[in-house]
């Protein structure tokens, strides 16, 4: 049968503990440490808040919380028209680079190499069915077109 504690069991206890290294390491008996505790002074002690005060506090947060979300939801929107806009600039700004592309002079010595060049490499793909030997024509087409402008 187990037998219950006591007090002077409890004060036998304290006795030989209090004489313990492992209990006793940095802790004096005496202490600076006021009731107030996590270094707060008593001036910076408040009363805790009641529910009432506590239900406006909650209130006010709901309040912020949900026009934080509305400020959120515009920013978004707002980044969203914006990268809309961009890329609607951005395939403006192609197109045209695509026309001035194709804008020049037909005529010109280049613009003359470079579509025999195409027609050469055309009638090549079209004529042989080897991918190797496609690729070895092609490359020997091309740099003999590169000499000839160069």
């Amino acid at each position: 049968m187990v037998k219950p504690i006591t007090a002077d069991d409890y004060r036998s206890i304290q006795a030989i503990l209090r004489k313990s290294q492992k209990f006793m390491d940095g802790i004096s008996c005496t202490s600076d440490a006021s009731s107030c505790g996590n270094g707060a002074t008593t001036e910076e002690m408040n009363r805790p808040e009641g529910r009432k005060k506590a239900k406006l506090a909650s209130a006010a947060d709901t309040e912020e919380s949900s026009i934080l979300k509305q400020l959120d939801h515009d920013n978004k929107m707002r980044n969203d028209a914006f990268l809309a806009e961009t890329k609607r600039k951005n395939d403006l700004i192609e197109e045209q680079m695509t026309i001035d592309l194709f804008r020049t002079n037909i005529e010109s010595d280049e613009s003359k190499a470079f579509f025999s060049f195409m027609r050469k490499k055309n009638d090549l793909v079209r004529s042989s069915q080897d991918p190797t030997y496609q690729y070895l024509v092609i490359t020997a087409v091309m740099s003999a077109i590169l000499v000839e402008i160069v």
